[in-house]
């Protein structure tokens, strides 16, 4: 056990009243600050809105259910510490977003309370309300104090537990029990806000354990264990995930070097990042709230060594200002933030905003460090050091209250005419108005219609099953295959900044699914899914389509040349153009104006592979993998980075072989992201230099047979048969039995050495082609053969099963299950069939919120 001299009681000091007015009114200005940022719009998703969804389970059923999702299963992802917070509220304001961001704004109220009791017992005098000014502007803590997130209630948490096990010594035996109390409430509740809150358990454990006379706080520790086992033991009941099993599941996966390698890692990013989460505003990176503001934030170049060395500095007078107070509570501060540091360090996410807690904790304690160091200075220093400080203290405040500024300017546009900033502003995804997506279907689509929404909000107010999908991460086919698992009869996409977070290549060019716009407004569109009945794909609609969105965004940049979101997505549509020079050009200059994220610069990796730059390409690529929000892609770009550094090995070998080798790759790349006019020149480029390669008359004949052009396809068919290609082959039949079915008399087809009779008097031939269809990829066409055969040939079980499945996969389950019901008269004993009903039946089912 530690010494029992470290209890030693240190001098309480004095407060005037007219410090706790000032300190008052400060916070009354934060306050007011924070009532004019409020919105309806969500800054992290799906964070916010299922933090929202899942508290309305809690205020309406006492469960906290994922009720969005089918079953309504127990949500154990996040903890439900928030939305207990939550719940009383929306008792009253079912799905209020706006009255739960008041709720955190109230415990941001709380939070600078806490900070000034904290700064003032050792200084008193004006270090609270010093100390509160400096936490009070800072525009990161209004933005967070602003949106449904758990840093504000977490730090709040960490306080308060710091505080009253502070002031137990301190207090009068009355008093006491209230102080332990509610330090044993704090710590207890804590975790449950957020699952690193063990940190402050363990922190405080060992704490109560170095001194006997802090045993008492012991039962307190246990209560905290208990919620934390109650947590563990909820989770097991569940199916879901959470963030322990995530780590677990990693390790297990990736091993232990490797964990500790990406720790490592994570440290390193860390560390370069607390000084801009300490002092926002004072260095050149894009924070996560740069989003709420249209323009640029208040920022600064040049000085990261100075910022870096004013960072240390603060935080070293923070730590000896939690040594100085190691007898109210400070050495418990000492153990918990070396643990909080190793728990965001095994993290499997990395974010600034993960930092930020750490925030209030260091300006809550800065005084007393200062006073600590003041006492090791030679005599005349203090009386100069003082006022220097203050000043600088002072002048942050001002920097970081022009960064409050531009937040809350942006926001009353916002909230002044929103049809008018959506069409002159071009606002980022976080305005793009999700919630009066969701009440659009909810008004206008069947109640069992289920949804894949880029944002999770839209749930709530469509009252509908949705899966939460990041659309830009996924291939086309992969959107496909979410779309048939659900099923999904609609996408809720951004159409933010002219087409961002959306491959809508896939609107014009998908043969298997036409995806229809039945709504779009206050950027975001909603599809509707259905079979793509002809197989129909356009040469020219997706570059017409990037014609009119370049045009409106150079419309757009004539009146904000410097905005950084719509350079960005103007390099996006250069790329999409083959202007990869001009499009590299733009994004590193936005690296170099501080713009560091996933989408820059992994848009440069894969930009400089398309120029053959690769060590260039290998550098962004591992650098966007290491960012913020990189974990939806994160192996897509190891893999490229991987790639880059293969192909810089073999750069020096230009071998008609090698050559082909990688057109083939791209050309693969281009056909499966639905690029069908880049494949088509890269494959007419390479192709007469190698007339006879299988694969790329492969690839030429199908990119004929998707634009209707059957005859040279066929052609190109032969000679990828004749070259030994068995893809051909599969192709070569379907095209063959399709032009045999137009014919009314029967006929034979021959492929190769074989031939296959076709009878278009048969129902058993039409079957045949749908199922081809099907298995190459035209799905669409293959309901659109088994209807007709439908009509011609009447309920045969073997036409209705594959096209209850079709329809089943279309997410159209109200036509699939009667198909399935008819199939079962003359096949009860189908096993495929009571499985397909059953699947049709559960996608029919309504939500109950």
């Amino acid at each position: 056990m530690l010494d029992h001299s470290i209890d030693t009681q240190l001098p309480v000091t004095r407060v005037s009243i007219l410090h706790h007015v000032v300190t008052a009114v400060l916070i009354l200005g934060f306050m007011a600050a924070g009532w004019l940022r409020l919105n309806d719009c969500d800054l992290f998703n799906p964070d916010s809105p299922r933090y929202l969804i899942y508290a309305q389970s809690l205020a309406d059923t006492a469960q906290y259910r994922a009720i969005d999702t089918p079953g309504a299963p127990l949500y154990t992802w996040r903890p439900p510490g928030l939305p207990i917070l939550l719940a009383p509220v929306l008792k009253l304001r079912p799905y209020d977003v706006v009255a739960a961001k008041c709720v955190v704004l109230l415990t941001a109220a709380l939070l600078l309370a806490a900070v000034h009791a904290l700064a003032s017992a050792t200084r008193g005098g004006w270090s609270g309300s010093l100390m509160v000014a400096v936490v009070g502007t800072s525009p990161m803590f209004l933005s967070l104090a602003t949106e449904v997130l758990t840093e504000v209630p977490y730090a709040l948490g960490i306080l308060a537990v710091l505080y009253w096990i502070g002031r137990w010594d301190q207090s009068t035996s009355g008093s006491r029990w209230f102080a332990y109390s509610a330090a044993l409430v704090a710590l207890a509740f804590t975790p449950v806000v957020r699952t690193v809150g063990v940190a402050l358990v363990v922190a405080v454990g060992l704490w109560s354990l170095s001194a006997r006379r802090r045993w008492k706080f012991l039962p307190a520790v246990a209560a905290a264990v208990a919620c934390l086992g109650w947590l563990a033991w909820r989770s097991r009941l569940a199916p879901g995930n959470n963030y322990a099993g995530s780590l677990l599941q990693s390790i297990r996966e990736q091993g232990l070097p490797t964990v500790i390698a990406d720790a490592l890692r994570t440290v390193a990013y860390y560390a370069l990042a607390f000084p801009g989460v300490l002092l926002p505003g004072l260095t050149n990176e894009q924070t996560f709230y740069a989003p709420m503001v249209i323009g640029r934030l208040p920022s600064v170049s040049g000085f990261e060594i100075a910022v870096a060395i004013v960072t240390a500095t603060v935080t070293l007078a923070a730590v000896c200002g939690l040594w100085q107070q190691r007898s109210c509570g400070g050495s418990a501060g000492l153990l918990y933030v070396p643990l909080y540091c190793a728990c965001l360090a095994i993290w499997p996410w990395r974010h600034e905003r993960f930092l930020w807690p750490m925030v209030p904790l260091v300006w809550a304690f800065f005084p007393a460090g200062c006073h600590l160091i003041g006492g090791t200075l030679p005599r005349w220093v203090g009386p100069a050091l003082r006022p220097a400080v203050v000043v600088g203290l002072l002048a942050l405040c001002l920097w970081q209250s022009a960064g409050d500024a531009a937040l809350i300017s942006t926001n009353q546009r916002f909230l002044a005419n929103r049809d008018a900033f959506y069409s002159q502003q071009a606002p980022g995804f976080y305005f793009s108005d999700w919630r009066q997506a969701g009440r659009w279907i909810h008004d206008n689509t069947p109640a069992h219609a289920r949804l894949l929404a880029w944002q999770a909000a839209v749930g709530g107010t469509a009252h509908r099953f949705q899966r939460r999908v990041q659309f830009e991460s996924l291939t086309p086919e992969k959107i496909r295959q979410q779309i048939a698992s659900f099923p999904a009869r609609y996408l809720v996409v951004m159409n933010a900044q002219f087409g961002l977070g959306f491959g809508w290549k896939q609107v014009f060019a998908d043969p298997a699914y036409t995806l229809q716009i039945v709504y779009n407004d206050r950027d975001v569109a909603v599809l509707e899914v259905s079979p793509n009945r002809t197989g129909t794909v356009s040469r020219t609609g997706y570059a017409d389509w990037m014609h009119t969105q370049r045009a409106a965004l150079d419309a757009v940049l004539s009146h904000y040349p410097d905005r950084a979101d719509l350079i960005a997505r103007k390099a996006d549509l250069l790329q999409e153009e083959g202007q990869n020079e001009q499009a590299i050009a733009l994004l590193e200059d936005l690296v170099h104006r501080g713009m560091v994220t996933v989408r820059v610069c992994s848009s440069l990796g894969w930009l400089y592979i398309a120029e053959r730059q690769y060590e260039r390409a290998a550098q962004y690529l591992d650098q966007a993998r290491l960012l913020p929000n990189a974990e939806p892609v994160a192996e897509s770009l190891a893999d490229g980075a991987r790639r880059a550094r293969e192909r810089l090995q073999e750069r020096d070998d230009d071998s008609l072989d090698k050559t082909i080798e990688r057109s083939l790759r791209r050309i693969q790349a281009q056909v499966a992201s639905l690029s069908y006019s880049a494949a088509e020149r890269d494959v007419d480029a390479i192709l007469p230099k190698a007339s006879g390669n299988a694969e790329l008359n492969y690839w030429r004949g199908y990119l004929h047979h998707l634009f209707g052009e059957l005859d040279q396809a066929e052609s190109f068919y032969v000679r990828a048969v004749q070259s030994g290609s068995s893809d051909a082959q599969g192709k070569l039949l379907l095209l063959r039995l399709a032009k045999a079915m137009e014919h009314p008399a029967p006929s034979a087809i021959n492929v190769e050495a074989s031939s296959e009779p076709v009878d278009p008097t048969a129902f058993a031939s039409h079957v045949r082609l749908a199922k081809l269809y099907d298995e190459h990829g035209w799905s669409g066409r293959a309901v659109a053969v088994l209807e007709s055969a439908r009509q011609r040939f009447g309920d045969k079980p073997e036409i209705l099963s594959p096209l209850a499945e079709l329809y089943l996969r279309f997410a159209r389950p109200e036509e699939a299950a009667p198909l399935f019901r008819i199939a079962q008269q003359s096949w009860p004993y189908e096993k495929s069939l009571r499985q397909g009903l059953a699947a049709a039946e559960a996608a029919l089912r309504v939500p109950k919120f």
